[in-house]
């Protein structure tokens, strides 16, 4: 071997030694940034994002570097900003849009014909795309607007009985003990209330909803209270100056084969309904036969365990309308999309456009025209999955909700802008993106082939 290329291999592995040794310092820094890079491989950096070459390269400031670490965009995962701004809402936003390419895009359709959609955005202001790269349109007109969703700090929130028993770190609360962590979320009536766990050992938390006592758990204070363990949930009414009467259980089973979960309550009480998905499949749907008793606006989690770790991310309570998502409906022949209707009703034919508040559906018999008020859904291509990314393309995450994928061409604290295969060139704030995430194919690739465990409990998905 010549001596340059000694010298090159040497340097590669003193490279790769510093590199590893601020993934296993990490644990340790104090001074760290709000920001957290991962890589493909499962580990991570803690800092902040200093500088993006599209294509190429990041910046990173670590709190162990003098200077920022120059790594290949090649090598990401994502990168998950502390500190996130969710764009202004529209009062009028009224719909969310599926792109055949991933994209989820909140706004108000402004007007939809053969060829084009046309929407106003939070993000980006008015937009134009072309009607054959969407997937589904779903109608919100009770909003989308979160009440809560972090964390990004532990400010607001209650630990008890001492502020170790639930850590904070990188966006997420950390437990190793028994205790509560509580927080009022302004509660609505009909609520989507969903989070991210994940453990070690045999999981064992309580939950409180609708509750009034977020200092501490309170088994006599009025709330519909959840036991989550390793492949089960209960779920029993707690009534003030009467007691708990147990409403129901169901079986998990994914939560046995996994060490992580994504829980989601949605909670109707006008129906005094509970029903709960894990993972994004439905598992049940529980009654309270007594009618819905809670009237708090809180929430409470309880570690129950001492010992086994447990980690709380992404906990998000927004308003809902109380319907669930309309099924994807059966491949269809070309040509024909189906809406459905609040009244459970649905229709298919020919949508020929939206306009003046109107869906026009062309059916063998006649035109439709239906008030888009009177629409829970529509779905363009009926069956049809959606297609993968293309080679250099990144997703950005809203706060608040949403994403969009494009290629880079800018990146600045104040700005991100880049091409969209959807909207074309698009330029947002930096502020409103909550997660960065790189070569979206590959990280597939590498989780369905071992690589990258898929049960790893500390891995963001």
């Amino acid at each position: 071997m010549s001596g340059e290329r000694k010298i090159k291999s040497a340097l590669k592995m003193w490279a790769s030694s510093l590199l590893a040794l601020l993934c296993l310092s990490s644990a340790g820094v104090t001074a760290r940034g709000d920001d957290i890079l991962q890589l493909l491989d499962g580990s991570s950096l803690h800092g902040g994002l200093s500088g993006l070459e599209p294509g190429k390269s990041v910046m990173w400031q670590h709190p162990a570097a003098t200077t920022p670490l120059q790594l290949k965009t090649d090598n990401l995962r994502q990168v998950r900003f502390g500190k996130a701004e969710k764009p202004p809402v529209a009062e009028n936003m009224t719909c969310r849009l599926m792109f055949d390419n991933g994209d989820e895009v909140f706004g108000n359709l402004v007007q939809m014909d053969e060829k084009t959609v046309e929407l106003d955005t939070a993000f980006a202001g008015r937009l134009k795309a072309p009607r054959s790269a969407v997937q589904s349109i779903r109608f919100l007109w009770k909003g989308f607007i979160p009440t809560y969703e972090g964390p990004s700090s532990p400010d607001g929130w209650a630990v008890s009985p001492s502020k170790d028993i639930w850590r904070y770190e990188d966006g997420a609360f950390f437990s190793t003990a028994v205790g509560s962590l509580g927080r009022d979320v302004n509660m609505p009536g009909k609520a989507r209330i969903s989070f991210d766990i994940a453990w070690t050992g045999q999981l064992s938390l309580a939950l409180a909803i609708y509750t009034d006592s977020i200092e501490r758990f309170d088994f006599g204070a009025s709330s519909y209270m959840f036991y989550i363990g390793s492949g089960y949930v209960n779920v029993q009414r707690v009534q003030s100056g009467v007691g708990t009467t147990h409403i129901g259980q169901a079986q998990v089973n994914s939560m046995r084969e996994r060490n992580k979960a994504r829980m989601e309550f949605r909670v109707n009480r006008d129906t005094a309904t509970i029903a709960l998905y894990v993972d994004g499949e439905f598992i049940t749907q529980w009654r309270d036969q007594g009618g819905f008793v809670a009237k708090g606006t809180g929430i409470c989690f309880f570690s129950q365990r001492m010992g086994p770790m447990m980690r709380l991310t992404n906990v998000r309570v927004a308003e809902w309308d109380g319907r669930d998502e309309a099924q994807m409906p059966e491949a269809k022949p070309e040509g024909v999309q189906v809406l459905y209707l609040v009244n459970s009703d649905q229709a298919e034919g020919e949508l020929q456009g939206v306009q003046a508040g109107k869906a026009n559906v062309k059916t063998d018999f006649t035109t439709l025209k239906i008030p888009v008020e009177r629409i829970t859904d529509i779905y363009m291509r009926p069956g049809q999955p959606m297609t993968n990314v293309l080679a250099g393309e990144v997703r950005a995450v809203f706060a608040g909700g949403g994403s969009v994928t494009f290629t880079i061409d800018k990146w600045s604290q104040d700005e991100v802008s880049g091409q969209n295969r959807n909207f074309g060139r698009v330029s947002l704030k930096t502020a409103w993106v909550r997660r960065l995430q790189f070569n979206l194919n590959r990280a597939q690739e590498l989780e369905e082939s071992g690589f990258l465990r898929k049960d790893n409990p500390w891995v963001d998905e």
